[in-house]
């Protein structure tokens, strides 16, 4: 049975569950990166986890409520749909999606108090769109598994 919405993930243990799992993709996103870029966000991460070594979970964590906001209207069409698999069916949806995301993440990148992170953000924002698109799937399989 498909959950109802997404609000079960801002519980325990779910909302654990999911923070590591995103903190895992996240993770995965910010090492497949190369170049200038990806060095300059591989050091303003490692910069930021000296001063608070869980950073990225925290910051996780602290958009989920807003993210899984975006998400809701998502996954109430998708538990209209004959689709079984979330991440397939935000994929054809991904800029839309990663649209919602960032309005989030600018939102929040606004009220930081970390001069590395917001410098780092602000360097990548740019590119964030074409950064994400590839992970939209990961990231709506890894909400709908921890709803499991």
């Amino acid at each position: 049975m498909t959950a109802t919405n997404l609000s079960p993930l801002l519980k325990e243990p779910r909302r654990e569950s999911t923070v590591s799992d995103l903190e895992k993709l996240a993770d995965k996103i910010i090492d497949s990166q190369t170049g200038i870029s990806g060095f300059a966000l591989k050091a303003a991460l490692k910069a930021a986890t000296k001063v608070r070594p869980n950073v990225l979970a925290q910051a996780i964590d602290r958009l989920l409520p807003d993210v899984l906001g975006e998400l809701e209207g998502y996954w109430q069409e998708f538990s209209n749909s004959n689709s079984d698999d979330f991440g397939v069916f935000l994929s054809p949806r991904s800029q839309q999606v990663i649209d919602s995301l960032l309005a989030v993440a600018d939102q929040h990148a606004d009220r930081v108090n970390n001069a590395t992170l917001t410098k780092a953000y602000q360097s990548l924002r740019g590119k964030a769109a074409g950064l994400l698109e590839p992970y939209v799937t990961d990231m709506g399989q890894i909400l709908q598994r921890n709803l499991g």
